[in-house]
């Protein structure tokens, strides 16, 4: 980054440095954001209400503890308050059944106008992949074996894909392995200790995936839209992080 600096004016050089220290300050933010309130406040939660589970199980309210996950707050006062009188089990299957049909969606990739500001000034447009993403269209058509999204950290690697859909799925990754994925975020970070690559459907050279592909110096491909509809584990890929291109062997 120096060395390209180096021709540069004083101006430029100021420019830069002023908003590299922005960006130095502003980074630790995501992270720290998400393990300090969403990751460690979500666990203390999970742990007391699973302790409540365990006893609602012994009450035959439960069939496992990890149903009172699919209870709404005011459902589980509710339930909890007259158990005989409030078929907490109908809630708890019609929650499943949801959660399973919403897995299945594959979202639009744009909501609403398409306007310039969005995709070309709207502050985070690297993160989410703009416009590449949206003016390129990854996801539809193309050659077959072939999956193409953009290009986020060099390198090329060679491998067994495993898809994964959650953190719960962690400890199936083997070392060597190449990781693909619908997104990542900072309670991902233990799994790319292992993965030889990591091949994402959303994202831009901004998003998380991409950065800490960098910061572990694998190669990555983001936004590809559709890599874990392509991709099966199990197969052989070949992903080049230079050109985005992803071939199924």
């Amino acid at each position: 980054m120096r060395r390209r600096l180096a021709g540069k004016s004083k101006e430029d050089k100021d420019r830069f440095e002023k908003a590299l220290d922005l960006n130095l300050n502003m980074m630790p933010l995501t992270p720290d954001h998400h393990f300090y309130f969403d990751q460690s406040t979500y666990a203390r939660m999970r742990i007391v209400l699973l302790r409540i589970a365990r006893k609602m199980v012994k009450e035959g309210m439960l069939d496992d503890p990890e149903d009172i996950m699919y209870l709404e707050y005011e459902q589980l006062r509710r339930y909890v308050a007259n158990p005989k009188s409030y078929d907490g089990r109908a809630l708890i299957k019609k929650a499943k059944l949801d959660m399973e049909k919403a897995n299945k969606i594959t979202p639009r990739p744009w909501v609403g106008t398409v306007t310039y500001w969005g995709m070309y000034v709207e502050p985070y447009h690297m993160l989410w992949g703009y416009p590449e993403r949206f003016e390129k269209d990854f996801g539809r058509g193309g050659v077959k074996g072939i999956v193409r999204g953009i290009a986020a950290s060099p390198g090329v690697a060679e491998g067994i894909a495993h898809v994964v859909q959650s953190p719960a799925e962690f400890d199936s990754v083997k070392k060597g392995e190449i990781l693909v994925c619908v997104m990542t975020n900072p309670a991902w970070v233990v799994v790319f200790s292992k993965v030889a690559a990591i091949v994402t459907d959303a994202g831009g050279v901004l998003s998380h995936s991409a950065i800490t592909a960098r910061e572990f110096m694998i190669p990555g491909v983001v936004g590809a839209s559709n890599a874990t509809r392509s991709i099966k584990t199990g197969d052989r890929i070949r992903v080049d992080g230079s050109t985005g291109v992803v071939e199924i062997l």
